[in-house]
């Protein structure tokens, strides 16, 4: 759970099935956003830097 200062936002991280590609298996989470107390401006505002923030360099 964390404080937005304009709400609550509790991430739940849910297993998944492992994604096999050729001989590598990689790890999956799905992941469970739960907005409390949150208009969608804002909603649409945290999800945008969690987005950005977890962004992974590829290539």
């Amino acid at each position: 759970m964390t404080e937005t200062g304009s709400g609550t936002v509790e991430i739940t991280p849910i297993p998944a099935a492992p994604r096999r590609i050729a001989g590598i298996v990689l790890p999956v989470l799905q992941m469970r956003f739960r907005f409390i107390g949150m208009a969608q401006e804002q909603r649409d505002e945290f999800l945008a830097y969690f987005d950005r923030y977890t962004q992974r360099g590829g290539g």
